[in-house]
């Protein structure tokens, strides 16, 4: 066992028996990098009541410089964007007056597309792209609409979920940047009535649409052509016959795959939707049990699961779990902090992984040898 102490955070990463998934061999632990503490940049403890940062989003460009996102707790109306360099050292900040982040994706160059809502004058959503050294250029200005939605930015197209009570239906609708309609569809197409949330494939322009039942007993997933919004298939899932209680954590992963979680136990379909295999995470009897919070797809095929955790002694943190193919447990790691946080986003740079907490810890890890 090994054990280092970082800045108030600290890293422990051991072995855990496991059935290597062969040829493809777990990578054995990661080698902590660098790590920083935003949260002492800017907190702001010298007023009562204070109000500290919340981390919502990070990125990676190309030259291996990260962008973090954060706003002051309870503040919608106001965006900063830290510049961290390669190794993890402040570079520089910026303040977007009336702007907030609502995402961020790579453009076609691997540099950072902010998406953002304006409060200032007519609101409007914005989208901004990225330089080196915080430099940008405004995309796009696409007007508001009046009626309840909600818009997702996705490659080179908006997302928007919407309730018009002239239409008097849900719907769907991908829009260009110039907010010209490209198709809409009625959530009534997909046999799911009512708000749903949207996931996308990271190598398909297609996307899920998905929700719980009312009883929370099921779970609806439907995947539609990204082209023309056409039903692709449509899943209704009783949790119960997969061992699951709680409405699970849904990832997409490499092949178009999904993969949903409910605290160890999980249900992995295909790209067709079909059941390719469900059950309890492999050798996970002496891995303390938590929600899964995030699943990243890794190169050897494996997975990192993410999950959060509270110890009796008072730390706070966040957990990594290392699995094969067959999510058989390999190592974990346990990532400490005296001040509550959970992971709120990550990013890849080659091979390294950037995880940022919601409470400003960063931590650039990259496989160990």
């Amino acid at each position: 066992m090994t054990s280092k102490f970082y800045s108030g955070a600290w890293l422990v990463v051991f072995m855990i028996a496991c059935q290597v998934d062969q040829p493809l061999p777990l990578i054995q632990s990661y080698e902590l990098l660098w790590q920083s503490n935003l949260a002492e940049r800017y907190g702001q403890f010298e007023t009562l009541p204070h109000k500290v940062h919340v981390f919502s989003h990070i990125f990676a460009n190309p030259s291996g410089e990260v962008s973090v996102i954060h706003r002051k707790e309870g503040s919608y109306d106001e965006s900063y964007i830290t510049l961290l360099n390669a190794e993890g050292d402040f570079v520089s900040d910026v303040v977007l007056p009336g702007e907030y982040v609502l995402s961020v994706q790579s453009n076609t160059e691997g540099y950072m597309q902010s998406f953002s809502l304006r409060s200032e004058g007519e609101n409007n959503y914005t989208i901004k792209t990225w330089g080196e050294n915080l430099s940008y250029s405004t995309t796009a200005t696409i007007p508001q609409p009046a009626y309840y939605h909600q818009m997702f930015l996705h490659g080179s197209a908006l997302y928007e979920i919407s309730w018009n009570s002239e239409q008097n239906n849900f719907q769907l609708i991908k829009k260009t940047f110039n907010n010209e309609v490209l198709w809409s569809q009625p959530f009534s197409t997909y046999q799911l009535e009512g708000h749903g949330n949207l996931l996308f494939y990271k190598n398909s322009p297609d996307l899920l649409i998905f929700k719980s039942t009312h009883d929370y007993q099921n779970v609806i997933i439907n995947r539609v052509s990204g082209q023309y919004g056409r039903p692709v298939w449509h899943k209704n899932l009783a949790l119960q016959d997969y061992g699951m209680a709680a409405i699970p954590q849904i990832q997409t992963i490499q092949g178009d795959g999904i993969l949903l979680f409910s605290k160890f136990n999980y249900l992995r379909l295909d790209a067709t939707g079909g059941v390719y295999a469900y059950g309890r995470l492999g050798n996970s009897q002496s891995i303390p049990e938590n929600n899964i919070l995030a699943v990243l797809s890794e190169a050897d095929g494996g997975f990192l699961l993410v999950s959060s955790f509270t110890e009796a002694e008072g730390w706070f943190g966040f957990r990594i779990l290392k699995t094969d193919r067959r999510l058989n447990a390999g190592w974990m790691g346990n990532f400490k902090q005296s001040t509550p946080g959970y992971l709120s986003g990550y990013a890849r740079y080659g091979n390294n992984l950037i995880l940022l907490t919601s409470n400003g810890y960063v931590y650039a890890l990259k496989p160990g040898s």
